[in-house]
């Protein structure tokens, strides 16, 4: 939690400014790690899209720290409180492979995603609202790999338009008729 000198002044509890600090700080951790793996991608187009992924990380982060900002906090004092743990975790789950990291990334910044998806409805509206923003991932590399229809290919051809997460971004429904928890509910 945030000490005596982090504190905001009265509108906005210590713990949003935490939550902010961590999902600031992992936002720019996993810039770094995608950097990293991206150099290991075993062809250029997928060299391109682990690149353009830790561009959207970087882009979450400075959303983040613009928010702390904003609060009247000092990001790097915010962040450094959650250096060493990322760092320790990062170090124990060092992927050996381009395929390792990926799957790290999906599974590792998902559960992070949804965790934080959920905890942020207890936060103060405009929060919610830039962590919304922070944990759009737009990752589309595993659907793209498992595209046994060539759709993908197509729409990066240029032969099928509008296609979400090529030349058309994901729209969540504002108000969808059904919606599964999945950390609170089975798929069955």
């Amino acid at each position: 939690m945030a000490n005596a000198e982090q504190r905001t002044d009265g509108d906005v509890p210590a713990g949003v400014v935490d939550l902010l600090g961590v999902l600031a700080y992992g936002e720019l951790s996993a810039f770094g790690r995608l950097a990293e793996d991206a150099r290991l991608a075993p062809t250029l187009h997928l060299t391109g899209e682990l690149s353009r992924m830790a561009a959207r990380e970087l882009e979450h982060h400075d959303l983040l720290v613009e928010r702390l900002r904003e609060l009247g906090q000092d990001p790097e004092v915010v962040m450094n409180r959650f250096v060493p743990g990322f760092e320790a975790f990062h170090q124990r789950t060092r992927p050996a492979t381009w395929l390792e990291g990926l799957v790290k990334a999906y599974i590792g910044d998902g559960i992070g995603y949804d965790f934080f998806r959920e905890i942020s409805r207890f936060v103060d509206e405009e929060s919610q609202e830039i962590i919304a923003q922070a944990s759009a991932t737009g990752r589309g590399i595993v659907a793209e790999g498992r595209d046994v229809k060539g759709l993908y290919k197509k729409a990066r051809a240029g032969e099928l338009k509008n296609f979400t997460g090529i030349d058309s971004p994901y729209e969540p429904p504002e108000a969808p008729e059904l919606r599964v928890d999945t950390a609170v509910e089975d798929a069955e």
